[in-house]
Parts: C-alpha cells; sequence; structure tokens
C-alpha cells in the first residue's frame, strides 16, 4: 500500500513536470529537475 502510493505521487509529480516542460520557459532547468529527483 505504501510503496502503491509512492508510485502514484511520483507519477502524479513527473506529469506535472512534463506539463511544465511543454509550457515552461525554462525548460532545461525543469529537466534537470526531474532528473535530480532520480
Amino acid at each position: 500500500d505504501t510503496m502503491k502510493t509512492y508510485v502514484e505521487f511520483i507519477q502524479e509529480y513527473l506529469q506535472t513536470k512534463i506539463a511544465m516542460i511543454s509550457i515552461g520557459p525554462n525548460r532545461s532547468d525543469t529537466i534537470e529537475l526531474i532528473n535530480n529527483i532520480f
């Protein structure tokens, strides 16, 4: 249960970051931020 919640959180977080990449002006900064998660 805990892992499932964690995975779901990560998926939602990544979806948000991907959306930011699509519309955001600082694409490289956002990509760097995603890479730093893992």
